[in-house]
């Protein structure tokens, strides 16, 4: 029996250390998911909505300045098809930043409590479902990578059989393949590539993933104290409540991330100055 242990150590010990590398990166996420309220930065949306027969049925590309504002983030547009908005766009846009941010200055406890909660509830389900990952998979280390001039471990990820999810939402886990790409100095998570390799369905009646979907996060180091999202590709198609299909590509980019102090308001911005932050 221990010459059969002996055999085996080589291949169980890197599977266990691949497993705990990702439950580091899962909490390392979490805490760069708090300092991330430290930081504005800017958005790039770039969202096709697609028929059921692969046509284009919408795009849109549309470019945001993101600043938190009284505990939770405000959006300025910017720019529309990667293009400034007129002086008269962006005036209004201006006016608009600038009312909704002595709006909620003007809110009671309980006014301000509530838009709070709902936007950490938000937060709480990608809390949930990213601490499910460690459970959800097998691991492997495959090989080390270079990433910006940083050493990453490469990690194949393939469905744990017997898993159970705990929410709707980790339900689709069981379906996905992915590959992990983790900081081999601070667990920061630097690039992950997931597919749906079968249908999945969420919740009795709620929608049905379909194969084929992708998703694709890639982060970056800023400030040499936390990762970012650099950019963020979703391709998928699904059936809501068995009947509706939805299908798209949607993109996101972002950059300029400026840290400002988390007990400042917004920065660069006091009440009734013309403008709002910039």
């Amino acid at each position: 029996m221990w010459r059969l242990v002996l055999l085996l150590l080589p291949t169980l010990l890197p599977a266990q250390d691949a497993r705990e590398i990702v439950r580091r990166a899962v909490e390392t996420a979490e805490v760069h998911d708090k300092l991330a309220l430290n930081y504005t930065f800017v958005e790039r949306q770039d969202i096709k909505q697609l028929e059921s027969n692969g046509r284009t049925k919408k795009h849109e590309i549309r470019t945001f300045d993101v600043t938190m504002v009284e505990g939770s983030p405000h959006r300025r547009l910017i720019a529309r098809a990667d293009k400034p908005l007129s002086p008269e766009e962006d005036r209004q846009e201006r006016d608009k930043e600038r009312l909704g941010i002595e709006q909620r200055r003007r809110e009671t406890p309980e006014q301000r409590s509530k838009r709070i909660a709902e936007w950490e509830k938000k937060r709480n389900r990608q809390r949930e479902f990213m601490k499910e990952i460690p459970n959800a998979f097998n691991f492997q280390i495959v090989r080390e990578e270079q990433i910006d001039g940083r050493t990453v471990y490469v990690i194949q990820a393939e469905p744990r059989p017997g898993y159970d999810p705990p929410s709707m939402a980790a339900g689709f886990l069981r379906k996905m393949r992915a590959t992990l790409w983790i900081d081999k100095q601070d667990f920061g998570w630097a690039r992950l590539e997931a597919e749906a390799f079968d249908n999945v369905s969420v919740g009795l009646f709620l929608a049905r993933i379909h194969k084929g979907t992708r998703i694709l996060l890639e982060q970056t180091r800023i400030n040499d104290e936390i990762w970012l999202p650099r950019r963020m590709n979703i391709a998928a198609s699904l059936r809501v409540a068995l009947v509706k299909w939805v299908g798209g590509e949607w993109h996101y980019d972002y950059r300029d991330y400026r840290k400002f102090q988390a007990s400042s308001r917004v920065a660069g911005y006091e009440p009734g100055e013309a403008g709002g932050p910039r």
